[in-house]
């Protein structure tokens, strides 16, 4: 599988979208991805842009700077889409996508229309944010980044009791647990 770095190779500037009515995966694997590339490439001009989300996402680090108000003027040399499997359900942020120089879509929703210059997709994996994990270098993966990721991972898998939950996704868990995100409160 293509590790993210690599999509990011040399980029200046990425927008970040989520589907509309963000859930917890789309919120988690927006702003865990945000803050990836925040680590690994700081001199990046990075925004997230998603539609207001329930406060019960507010808790997680930058959530306050995610963008509600989407700026479809500027235009960015890569547009990230996460969690959405058509360009309809990025409501205003389709017009971020459509005018950015590259597209990239990561989802793990098997009716993904292929929508962006290149997909990455996982029907079989219980989230966006298991997927993302997969896409990043693990030992990059810090406490802020995790509290994200399995934020998504336990919104996606109704806290691991759905038939999406696999032995793959406990043991990526369990690493993102490692990190001392307060899993409980989560």
């Amino acid at each position: 599988m293509k590790k993210i770095d690599e999509v990011l190779a040399g980029c200046r500037s990425v927008a970040i979208l989520g589907h509309v009515h963000p859930d917890g995966d789309c919120v988690g694997s927006c702003l865990g991805l945000y803050h990836y590339i925040r680590k690994r490439m700081p001199e990046a001009e990075t925004d997230v842009y998603l539609e207001p989300f329930p406060k019960e996402f507010a808790f997680l680090n930058g959530a306050d700077r995610v963008r509600h108000e989407f700026d479809t003027e500027k235009v960015y040399e890569l547009c990230i889409v996460c969690d959405a499997s058509d360009r309809q359900r990025l409501g205003k942020g389709a017009e971020i996508l459509d005018r950015a120089d590259r597209t990239v879509s990561i989802d793990h929703h098997k009716t993904n229309t292929g929508f962006a210059g290149q997909t990455f997709l996982e029907a079989e994996i219980s989230s966006t944010c298991e997927l993302l994990y997969e896409m990043m270098e693990e030992e990059q993966v810090d406490r802020e980044i995790a509290a994200c990721l399995y934020m998504g991972m336990i919104h996606d898998t109704g806290v691991f009791k759905y038939q999406s939950a696999t032995a793959r996704t406990m043991e990526i868990a369990g690493k993102l647990m490692s990190t001392g995100i307060p899993f409980t409160d989560i």
